[in-house]
């Protein structure tokens, strides 16, 4: 049967086998790896809060500039008008008080007619700011007649009133 020399040659021939075995991983590659593993998904956490902190800002500056244009509308519509009367507000005020300078002895035909100077100004720039006034037209009509009384005159008479600048 079988003596001792054979034994040896089977051990010899199990020795020469090689098993493949699964390599078990350390625990410190399993640490490393579960640490990896959490930091991705912080990461894809702060990627998500600055995907939802981007679109926040997007939709707050797409408010603002919508306002923008909107006050930017009131003001190129709105402010124009108010520049409009304001300016005929003015204008007729000066045209008032330099008729009333005039009285002054000394310095009131000077002063009048610095007033008449700012008057004639401020209906210049208000008859050339083009804006609407709707229901302020009619004010701002009356208000012509007060800066300029002859001159309204003048366009209510026609000819007679062109014939008649020309003397004044």
């Amino acid at each position: 049967m079988f003596d001792e020399r054979d034994f040896d040659d089977m051990e010899h021939e199990f020795a020469k086998r090689e098993v493949q075995e699964l390599e078990r991983r350390n625990i410190f590659k399993k640490i490393g790896h579960a640490f990896r593993h959490a930091f991705h998904k912080i990461k894809d956490g702060f990627k998500k809060v600055g995907h939802a902190i981007a679109h926040v800002a997007k939709k707050a500056v797409h408010g603002i500039v919508h306002v923008a244009k909107k006050v930017g509308h009131f003001i190129k519509t709105t402010g124009a008008k108010i520049a409009k009367f304001g300016l005929k507000v003015v204008a007729a005020a000066a045209s008032v008080a330099s008729k009333v300078v005039k009285f002054i002895p000394g310095v009131g035909t000077a002063a009048g007619m610095a007033l008449k100077g700012v008057s004639m100004g401020a209906n210049k720039a208000s008859d050339k700011i083009h804006a609407n006034l709707g229901k302020l037209g009619k004010i701002s009509k009356g208000l012509d007649h007060v800066i300029n009384p002859l001159g309204s005159a003048v366009k209510h008479m026609g000819k007679g009133g062109k014939v008649l600048s020309a003397l004044f």
